[in-house]
């Protein structure tokens, strides 16, 4: 009997540790969506604080908001090394960048020169986040079809443009952490620019109101039986009766575009739509395209007849999406720190820029 007391009291101990644990990870848990509820606060309408109830009300659509970034960020395909030796190595990187000084231009933006300032000793590899706007042109070039050389033939490339990396840190588990924030800032932005559109737009209604209304009153004299004796009333009226119709159907427009979104409660109310929406439009999908050395579009059967070292190969992108908007192309990458360009070196040249 004492054995089986021990036994069931060694079981309670077990049970009570693993709820105290679960009880932590969800105390951390709401801690940080009630930080992330109070970003978007922020960057929404801070006097959204005034009302009652606002962590409340924003909490699950975050607390969902927060699960998909994680998604999203733990989508990024890599890491891939991208250096010099690289670009000459690798048919990724060399796709990706026009040659090695568009490759550093890329790991020297303004996001990664304030993280070197910020970190001046940091040394050895560091890690971030490319993004790429895809290009894709139609050109007329020439093409060797058997032992025949033929012009103007009609091509498809593919190139990158404004390529830049973002998100800088020592570990590609600290970029995909800061990654779950700028893409949760992304559908904050999202909800907010749907917002801001539609209060526009109800500027702009009460815009047109005010103009209308300071017309009719112009046309509406205060004599107005004396003006009636004048040449021309008539078309005076005529005008007036339209301008009222005209005001009539912009207030029933402006009563339809401020439903909803007359008062803070409102806003708010709005905002948890908005964002929800925007969550279920973002996405990452992962696309296959067959390249060439000069990064001319084939068919995926030119793989196999020629699977040379210098033949076509097929490559597949991340490229992020707005609903059916196509995005960037997104990877995680790493490099040297040594390749990021210096100060001394921007300043030189600079100075070859002037002197020419």
């Amino acid at each position: 009997m004492k054995g089986l007391w021990q036994h069931l009291a060694v079981a309670a101990d077990t049970l009570w540790g693993r709820f105290k644990v679960r009880g932590a990870e969800r105390r951390l848990h709401v801690s940080a969506v009630n930080q992330a509820v109070e970003r978007v606060v922020e960057q929404a309408n801070p006097r959204l604080r005034g009302l009652m109830g606002y962590r409340k009300a924003l909490f699950p659509v975050v607390e969902r908001g927060l699960a998909r970034c994680e998604e999203l960020a733990a989508s990024l395909p890599g890491p891939v090394r991208i250096d010099r030796a690289s670009w000459t190595s690798d048919s990724l990187v060399n796709v990706l960048f026009a040659d090695p000084d568009a490759l550093r231009r890329a790991i020297s933006g303004p996001e990664m020169r304030a993280w070197v300032k910020a970190n001046p000793m940091a040394q050895g590899d560091c890690y971030g986040v490319l993004l790429a706007w895809p290009r894709i042109r139609t050109q007329l070039g020439t093409e060797l079809h058997g032992e025949t050389l033929k012009r103007d033939v009609q091509q498809t490339t593919l190139g990158f443009a404004d390529p830049d990396v973002v998100l800088p840190a020592v570990a590609p588990e600290e970029v995909r952490r800061r990654a779950v924030q700028g893409i949760m800032d992304v559908l904050v932005g999202e909800a907010i620019g749907a917002l801001a559109k539609r209060e526009t737009g109800i500027a702009e209604i009460e815009e047109r109101l005010r103009i209308l209304r300071l017309k009719r009153k112009v046309l509406n004299p205060v004599g107005r039986g004396r003006d009636f004796l004048l040449e021309g009333s008539g078309a005076h009226v005529a005008e007036e009766e339209t301008l009222t119709k005209r005001i009539a159907e912009l207030e029933q427009q402006l009563l339809a575009a401020n439903a909803g979104l007359k008062t803070l409660d409102d806003y708010l109310a709005r905002l948890v739509e908005r964002l929800g929406d925007a969550i279920e439009h973002l996405s990452i999908r992962r696309e296959r395209v067959t390249l060439d050395r000069m990064n001319i579009v084939r068919a995926a059967t030119d793989v196999a007849a020629d699977s040379g070292p210098t033949g076509p190969k097929e490559f597949e992108f991340a490229v992020g999406y707005r609903g059916e908007t196509r995005g960037r192309v997104l990877l995680l990458v790493v490099f040297p720190c040594a390749e990021i360009i210096t100060v001394d070196e921007r300043l030189a040249d600079l100075n070859r820029y002037l002197a020419t």
